[in-house]
């Protein structure tokens, strides 16, 4: 049994996926950066007690911990842009022009609902937005300057088949096969896009 993406709580042959801890680790510490060390940023978070919106999370957290950035309203979107639209722009009517500096969301869907909401407020000029996952649609929005950056989140399938193809020739493998989390910012999509 091979657990792809999610872990479960019992034992398989493998865990294959990102780390998610450093996935969001990866995000804050790029959030903290963008916004020199201080100012509020609001989350949406994937599906609740799901194990990456735990891990997610956590990372992103340990990231703040010693910052200046605050994290200041926190909601479940469950993954899902319409959510993440519709939880953006309750944010925005909650906190006005200059209260929110950066979105933090779990993954890309979540965070273009949140571009879109914050487009519509006329708002973008003063909203940074950070996300998971390395979505084609994510990149070309880091290329136009509407999102600010992602971390690449490696589709499993290509690891999955290998392992599975180890497995039944009957060679070992590890318990555990960690996928790289990369930040995709301005700097770096073009090569990214390119793939």
């Amino acid at each position: 049994v091979i657990a792809a993406d999610r872990n479960v709580n019992t034992d398989v042959s493998t865990y294959i996926g990102s780390d998610n801890v450093e996935a969001g680790n990866v995000a804050g510490q790029a959030l903290v950066k963008a916004l020199n060390n201080q100012g509020t940023v609001v989350e949406l978070a994937g599906s609740l007690g799901a194990s990456p919106t735990i891990d997610r999370g956590k990372g992103f957290r340990d990231a703040l911990a010693s910052s200046g950035v605050k994290i200041i309203a926190t909601q479940t979107a469950n993954y899902d842009h319409a959510q993440g639209l519709k939880v953006m722009e309750d944010f925005l009517q909650r906190f006005g022009k200059g209260q929110i500096n950066a979105v933090f969301a779990h993954n890309d869907q979540m965070a273009f609902g949140a571009i879109q909401a914050i487009e519509e407020a006329g708002r973008a000029d003063e909203i940074k937005v950070f996300g998971i996952d390395g979505e084609a649609g994510a990149l070309k929005d880091i290329q136009a300057g509407t999102y600010t950056a992602t971390v690449g989140y490696p589709a499993v399938v290509q690891e999955t088949v290998l392992a599975a193809a180890k497995l039944c020739a009957g060679e070992s493998i590890d318990k555990r096969i960690v996928l790289d989390s990369t930040l995709i910012d301005k700097s770096n999509v073009d090569r990214y896009l390119s793939n």
